[in-house]
């Protein structure tokens, strides 16, 4: 199942250096992604074959790796009804 696909998602514990470097990433896709929609006049088809794919797209997906990368390396909180659970089951 894909990451963030269910009844309930992870969050995560992002530290202020993630904050700035996703909040950097997302600015960089969004401009290259409305530059590639101005120029082209739509929004960009991706395709399995990067050999003929515009090197714009291929510049967004390299940032969108990143972005996922850094994402998925902040650690996952436990949700506040979990650390309940576990702690009224701990003593009973």
């Amino acid at each position: 199942m894909p990451a963030g696909v269910g009844t309930r998602s992870a969050r995560r514990r992002i530290t202020p250096e993630a904050g700035f470097a996703l909040e950097k990433l997302g600015h960089a896709i969004e401009y290259l992604a409305d530059e590639y929609a101005h120029e082209v006049g739509r929004l960009p088809v991706t395709s399995s074959d990067s050999s003929c794919m515009d090197p714009q797209v291929q510049a967004m997906q390299m940032l969108m790796a990143a972005n996922r990368e850094v994402y998925f390396e902040c650690p996952v909180v436990t949700p506040l009804y979990e650390r309940f659970l576990k702690r009224f089951l701990r003593q009973g």
